[in-house]
């Protein structure tokens, strides 16, 4: 796998880290998996641990996930699933296993201190990412976040992050943080830089060929590339 290392004696300064939430800032795969389950038990299914094992398939598509209930399921219980799904991981999950990946919670500490802006963009549900943010002290860490409830459910990244852009003009440092590779083309879409992770939930050959500004595979290796992107001193 390609590693981009920032050169040092050319170190590129960001004021401003806009990040994804799942898979980026937060592991929150366990607690997903409860209300997929739940929904799933709903309707007389389940999944293959083969399959709740690959942390890559809770970034398929709805339709794909769908498919890989056991047994499958009539297609009229598509939208009934996914409504259960949705209502279980907004208003019943309590999500005890949800954390932050190790390091980003000093990082972001350390971003406070220094009034570095920290901001998240996602298409998680908004009444769970507050719940979440709330519930564990990290809403602190956050100068804003904007999820796919700020617009409509047909709401892209890319059109999240036009308009957190167009809102806070200062951001013209920024960079954006994602796993998977919609977050480059949307970062891309609105000319800013990319580091793509791939210790999150996308599939990582497509997030390599989207070719981010930089790669890292742990999220001690990002607070390290983001910290001396930011607070290094030439």
């Amino acid at each position: 796998m390609q590693r981009v290392e920032p050169e040092r004696n050319n170190i590129l300064k960001y004021n401003t880290v806009i990040f994804d939430f799942d898979g980026t800032l937060a592991d929150t795969e366990e607690d997903v998996w409860i209300s997929l389950e739940y929904a799933a038990s709903k309707i007389g299914c389940h999944f293959l641990d083969s399959y709740r094992t690959n942390r890559a398939n809770l970034g398929a598509s709805e339709e794909d996930i769908f498919c890989a209930l056991q047994p499958k399921p009539s297609y009229d219980l598509y939208d009934s699933f996914w409504k259960d799904v949705r209502e279980h991981y907004r208003s019943h999950n309590k999500f005890i296993h949800t954390r932050l990946f190790p390091g980003i919670e000093n990082f972001l500490q350390q971003c406070l201190v220094h009034n570095i802006p920290c901001y998240i963009v996602t298409l998680k549900p908004l009444s769970a990412l507050e719940n979440i943010l709330y519930s564990k002290g990290w809403n602190i860490y956050f100068h804003a976040w904007l999820s796919v409830d700020s617009f409509s459910e047909s709401a892209t990244k890319t059109q999240l992050l036009a308009f957190l852009l167009e809102k806070e003009p200062r951001l013209f440092k920024c960079v954006y943080v994602g796993d998977t590779y919609s977050d480059v083309t949307a970062a891309r879409a609105n000319g800013i830089d990319c580091i793509g992770v791939t210790y999150g939930d996308g599939d990582v050959k497509r997030l390599e060929q989207e070719e981010p500004v930089m790669l890292v595979s742990t999220s001690n290796q990002l607070i390290k590339v983001l910290s001396e992107q930011i607070f290094s001193i030439d």
